[in-house]
């Protein structure tokens, strides 16, 4: 900002910071799909279809500082303007409450506008500055196998497989200074290859004694587990289809190895009771080049309950109570740099220092307590609300 002198006292004019005055980017996209609905007799359903997507982003305007050396200029990997993305569900059913499923899919993940945008940004919880990479989409194969038991209204008993190829996964990175800052970069990684395990069941208690007040309640859950290979690019500064890339075991940006939910329900003509309580393991925050950028939240859990009850003869008054988060677990992130040692690795043979680092005597690859270092804790606090509605 800048003042000058000018007729009848001081005037301010306000100029760009950046290149642009503004970021400004266009999407145009097309989407047209066919989709069969087959049956082969009364056991046997095939729903398959394509869907060819046209998508094309330009961008009109953009917000960058070209004298900042903190900003990555990799090399542009184009989207293709037409993704093709087939799919199938073939589902047998051997019983009019058992179905088999086996299915196919392709999907493609987009950049967002805010992922686009050449202004870098400050996370205050990270603690860091945000700068967004030339990226491009995220194209993922899934497949899957289901069964499927429906033992009652309202009931279900599932397990499945799935198995998931992601080219280009976006993530986010941590690289950190030769001046110890933390700089956070959205950018993709080269491939990722996903293996899972999924457990779903919803059961009402009323098959213990029958006619009796356990019909009223109801348990459920579900369990997922997941066991990924990420192939990471080396070099920040490359990653074209022909740069080096290396391959380690862990969960992609914000996902984690499991999660599961358990509830308990109780449903009668006035009175409701929920209770649920939900658990994730280890959920990468950032991931990094090297094991000092990464922050890696540890295993966490909320328990929440929920009482209503309707009033009124016609029932058309319901007062419900709500309590999120009761026991106000802490929120703790941690980096495992402590953890490994780069000692007895030959100077030279390595293109990035995660390559050359190993885990010293005691330590594991996750939380090692007075080993590796706490660099985040916070709580979110309990929150309990009322909710009155009547229906007239």
């Amino acid at each position: 900002m800048a003042h000058t002198i000018c007729r009848g006292g001081i005037g301010w004019q306000t100029r760009p910071l950046y290149k642009n005055n503004k970021y400004e980017g266009k999407v145009t996209q097309h989407a047209p799909y066919l989709m069969f609905d087959n049956r082969f007799g009364s056991k046997l359903r095939l729903v398959w279809g394509v869907r060819a997507e046209y998508f094309k982003y330009d961008q009109l305007s953009q917000q960058i500082d070209e004298e900042d050396s903190r900003n990555l200029n990799r090399e542009v990997i184009d989207d293709k303007a037409w993704q093709w993305m087939p799919s199938a569900n073939f589902t047998y059913s051997p019983t009019s409450k058992i179905n088999l499923r086996l299915a196919y899919s392709k999907s493609v993940i987009r950049p967002q506008f805010n992922e686009r945008t050449g202004l870098p940004y400050f996370d205050p919880v990270a603690n860091g500055l945000i700068y967004n990479t030339q990226m491009t989409s995220s194209v993922i194969k899934n497949y899957d196998f289901k069964f499927e038991w429906f033992p009652g209204l309202g009931e279900i008993i599932s397990a499945g497989l799935y198995y998931k190829d992601l080219d280009l996964p976006i993530e986010r990175e941590g690289y950190i200074s030769n001046e110890g800052n933390l700089y956070l970069y959205n950018g993709n990684s080269k491939n990722a290859k996903l293996k899972g395990v999924e457990v779903e069941v919803r059961k009402n208690l009323g098959f213990i004694v029958k006619d009796s007040f356990l019909e009223h309640f109801f348990i459920s859950g579900n369990f997922t587990y997941n066991d990924t290979k990420v192939i990471a690019f080396k070099n920040r500064f490359d990653t074209k289809n022909s740069a080096e890339t290396y391959e380690v075991e862990r969960p992609l940006y914000g996902q984690t190895p499991w999660a599961y939910n358990l509830g308990f329900s109780y449903e009668s003509d006035r009175l409701g009771l929920n209770l649920l309580w939900n658990a994730k393991g280890e959920q990468y925050i950032t991931v990094g080049y090297d094991y000092n950028a990464e922050e890696i939240q540890l295993p966490y859990a909320v328990a929440d309950a929920q009482i209503s009850y309707k009033m009124l003869k016609d029932r058309n008054l319901e007062i419900k109570l709500n309590a999120k988060n009761i026991f106000n677990r802490v929120i703790e992130y941690y980096n495992n740099n402590n953890s490994y040692s780069a000692e007895g690795a030959t100077p030279g043979t390595f293109v990035t220092t995660r390559e050359s680092m190993h885990l010293i005597p005691g330590a594991t690859d996750k939380y090692d307590r007075n080993i590796d270092k706490i660099l985040f804790r916070a709580y979110r606090g309990r929150t309990f609300g009322i909710n009155i509605s009547y229906t007239f």
